[in-house]
């Protein structure tokens, strides 16, 4: 198959190479021209760059693309962003790429509480939530049957771990459930999606084990000789994925199905 990665950073750049060693043709954009290895060639995209655009005819021929291209977690007013891949998501289908894998976020719950699983309904708060729902919306609109949402829980892998962040820090809600999922396991579901063409399905992808954020990032903090972060009590809603009908689906075990797994 000839797969198009559109955002081949921290995730797409490992996709990209993961799904070539298994017998894609691959093309990938990156912020700017170059070669991913000596067989994939990334093309200059960037969303807010009109004259980059035309950069994607690559697409042409693709029987998938894999949309990437987060907005940004702390900005407030993602209206631009959220336009523009919702346009991209009609751009890629004009081409005549053939599928939609579109990446989203476990963000788009937020306000729901509980056990959450595929068909919970999102409540969005933050202004990520409410782009990454509003581009859902545009993929099956726009893709229907031939495309696909994945929402993954928090990110994490060998070269990214929030405790880096967290380490020392007083922290809210001590016994909230962590919801992570490890970059490996993400890119084995979606190479799953892609072989067995799943599509016109919403799917999610988080740990099977909740730890505590009390009992998590103390013992990643213990285990890397980082300073111990401090919790408050305060409860806010809670919510932990449960993606047991994703796995069952996809036919997937993981290899961290234990946050506790990578605290290293």
């Amino acid at each position: 198959m000839h797969i198009s990665v559109i955002g081949a950073g921290w995730l797409g750049t490992p996709l990209a190479l993961h799904l070539a060693k298994h017998g894609h043709t691959l093309d990938v954009t990156k912020r700017h021209d170059g070669m991913l290895n000596k067989h994939i060639k990334a093309h200059a995209f960037d969303w807010k760059l009109e004259h980059s655009w035309p950069n994607l005819a690559f697409a042409q021929q693709s029987d998938v693309c894999v949309l990437n291209i987060p907005g940004g977690r702390r900005s407030q007013d993602l209206s631009d962003y959220t336009v523009a891949i919702q346009r991209l998501v009609q751009h890629l289908r004009d081409l005549g790429c053939k599928h939609l894998l579109f990446i989203s976020s476990t963000s788009v719950y937020g306000e729901a509480s509980g056990r959450i699983i595929e068909t919970t309904e999102p409540k969005p708060l933050t202004a990520s939530a409410r782009a990454n729902l509003a581009i859902e919306h545009a993929v099956r609109d726009i893709y229907a049957a031939h495309g696909t949402v994945l929402r993954l829980a928090g990110l994490v892998g060998h070269d990214r771990h929030p405790v880096v962040h967290l380490a020392g820090k007083e922290l809210d809600d001590a016994h909230s459930p962590v919801n992570l999922i490890h970059q490996a396991d993400v890119i084995h579901a979606i190479s799953r999606i892609i072989d067995t063409s799943l599509w016109g399905e919403t799917l999610h992808l988080c740990c099977e084990k909740h730890p505590t954020r009390e009992e998590y990032y103390s013992a990643c903090a213990r285990q890397r000789g980082l300073a111990i972060p401090t919790f408050t009590q305060h409860q806010q809603a809670t919510r932990w994925i449960d993606a047991s009908q994703t796995l069952a689906t996809l036919g997937l075990t993981l290899q961290f199905p234990d946050p506790m797994d990578f605290c290293q």
